[in-house]
């Protein structure tokens, strides 16, 4: 007996120390996971079976807090060490993660809410004290874009703390911390790297002769440092929407990400390298925006922030943990545009956001009926993605 608890231990341990090279493996399928059972609150509750006490405050933690950032996590602790470097995270920091997001899965399941944002808000400031440390330690830069990378994280910690002390008595709308300014400063502070790249919009390459000016002008200045200046008055905007008139603060975010999705993504063009994956990517990039511009409007509030959730920020997410799986796996990049099935996970996800939007304009469905429907749509597309992509996460090439 003791032989085989040894073996199996053994067994762990060499498990632990590949994982270990692919944070995002365990995290990535955790997510996922996180995703559907966020969903199912919504499911079970309109077919009869109330279990959750508060579960639009559940509902919103769990896609926000578990599903989404496991992936923003997942993505951080594998890619900013190749940027910078610095050291990769060990095994014991990331068997405490783990245990973390266990606990959180253990607070959701007994309905633990409060209990359920302490280990959240652990797990925040763990992977903020982690982009520290890299920085610290940095022995190149990463891109300069992910400065908004911790910004976005504090978005989403000081939401976490006022909802842990004061829940729904601030006079403020605090969800749009964790809604807007967690993920948003998050996506556009990462996708600022890697979407161009993704979806073939790099820039011309500069002439390798130039003559540098001693003083650069104030155009130079502003091109190079253009980036900064959007995500500042992006940041302003959110400023605005939380403690001042939503419509307009709302309003100024979508139109502001029109801009840089036109000029950075070129979105009213397919993108130049023609896969299923690019395609997903660009379909969310215009969800994103409608959604925001939607949610602007009192008429259309529910329905386009979850058009810009559903298929828009989520989307984006799982397209994007398709890419780093297959790559970080090992496996030919090949599969983005060979695989059928990622036309379902993307058009189920389509739809169903859709389905949340239609019966704001139509009455041949009911809206528990768009619920339940959305959120069977929902399920079924992060299952068939983890069916598609489980395997190659853990058992690379």
């Amino acid at each position: 007996m003791s032989y085989l608890l040894l073996a199996i231990s053994c067994k762990f341990v060499l498990m632990t120390a590949k994982i270990i090279d692919r944070p995002y493996s365990v995290l990535f399928l955790f997510g996922i996971l996180s995703s559907i059972l966020g969903v199912s609150i919504w499911v079970l509750g309109l077919a009869g079976f109330q279990y959750w006490a508060d579960p639009l405050s559940m509902h919103k933690t769990a896609m926000f807090g578990m599903f989404m950032f496991s992936f923003v996590e997942g993505f951080i602790l594998t890619a900013l060490p190749n940027f910078t470097g610095g050291r990769k995270i060990n095994q014991f920091e990331y068997r405490m993660l783990l245990t973390l997001k266990g606990l959180q899965l253990s607070a959701f399941v007994l309905d633990n809410y409060k209990l359920m944002l302490i280990f959240l808000i652990l797990d925040f400031a763990g992977l903020l004290s982690f982009l520290f440390i890299q920085y610290r330690q940095k022995k190149s830069n990463p891109p300069q874009s992910f400065i908004f990378v911790p910004i976005g994280l504090l978005y989403g910690f000081s939401y976490l703390i006022l909802e842990l002390f004061y829940g729904n008595t601030l006079p403020m709308n605090t969800a749009l911390l964790l809604e807007f300014g967690f993920i948003l400063n998050i996506v556009l502070g990462v996708g600022a790297k890697i979407l161009p790249v993704i979806l073939g919009r790099l820039p011309a390459m500069e002439r390798s002769f130039q003559i540098e000016k001693k003083k650069p002008g104030v155009t130079e200045h502003l091109k190079k440092n253009m980036h900064y200046y959007f995500m500042a008055l992006l940041n302003i905007a959110f400023m605005i929407q939380i403690f001042g008139s939503y419509f307009l603060g709302s309003l100024a975010v979508s139109i502001l990400l029109f801009v840089s999705f036109y000029h950075k993504l070129k979105i009213f063009e397919r993108p130049k390298n023609r896969t299923l994956l690019t395609l997903g990517i660009w379909i969310a990039l215009w969800a994103i925006f409608l959604g925001t511009f939607l949610s602007s409007f009192e008429m259309f509030f529910v329905f386009g922030r979850h058009i810009y959730f559903i298929a828009g920020i989520s989307l984006l997410t799982v397209m994007i943990a398709s890419r780093v799986s297959l790559s970080h796996g090992g496996y030919s990049l090949h599969f983005e545009s060979t695989s059928k099935g990622l036309v379902f996970v993307i058009g189920l996800g389509v739809a169903s956001a859709s389905l949340r939007f239609i019966p704001s304009v139509q009455s041949y469905i009911s809206y528990e009926h768009a619920l339940i429907c959305a959120g069977v749509l929902w399920m079924s597309s992060n299952l068939l993605w983890l069916f598609m992509f489980g395997k190659k996460i853990y058992q690379p090439v």
